[in-house]
């Protein structure tokens, strides 16, 4: 990047439109969790990676973990949807789908200077990845159904390869929609949010 570049790059301190995308995105995400759907399937984990990419650190944090503290508070501390069975199991997991969305805000800062598809592309797909293997890690150490060894680890690894596909396409549909709105928005409307490409 050349020090003209450098200087057109744009401050993260007032991103209204990138705000009001992963807040747009979080939100539809939240409602989702609230309604029958398949499983994994949510604009979630799009809105994860791209608050972590376009907006500050404590932004794209409080907004991913607190949207999901107050839709977990809804569905697991109340009678909504009759899920409060499942309270239980699902506590002891929990700090292993937090440890997943920490993990896609960070991911998004991989790609905070960067409108490269492939390099978001990339950062998409790790996404993925961690969110399969970090959150049916926990699922192996907190479900009794799982021998604590490793034929119980890759049982649990495979019983959840079904789930792995809705979450998947979650992550290609939902970031790239969130990425590719913003660059749009960037050029047409909002000049001072348009990142400017760095060097492949």
């Amino acid at each position: 990047m050349t020090e003209s570049e450098k200087m057109q790059q744009p401050k993260t301190t007032s991103r209204p439109m990138a705000i009001g995308l992963a807040t747009l995105g979080s939100l539809v995400g939240a409602l989702v969790r609230l309604v029958p759907h398949s499983w994994n399937l949510s604009p979630s984990y799009g809105a994860e990676v791209f608050a972590g990419a376009r907006l500050r650190v404590w932004q794209a944090f409080g907004l991913a973990l607190g949207t999901r503290l107050v839709t977990d508070v809804i569905i697991y501390c109340t009678p909504f949807r009759g899920q409060e069975d499942s309270a239980g199991f699902y506590v002891t997991i929990m700090p292993w789908v937090y440890l997943s969305i920490a993990f896609n805000v960070l991911l998004g800062r991989l790609v905070k200077n960067t409108e490269a598809a492939w390099k978001i592309g990339g950062v998409t797909l790790m996404a993925s990845v961690q969110f399969f293997i970090v959150t049916n890690f926990g699922s192996w150490l907190a479900s009794p159904l799982y021998a604590k060894n490793l034929a119980g680890f890759i049982e649990c690894y495979v019983a959840a390869l079904p789930w792995f596909t809705p979450s998947l396409i979650s992550y290609i549909v939902f970031v790239p929609v969130l990425f590719g709105a913003h660059a749009l928005l960037a050029r047409f409307a909002f000049p001072n949010e348009r990142v400017v490409a760095t060097a492949s």
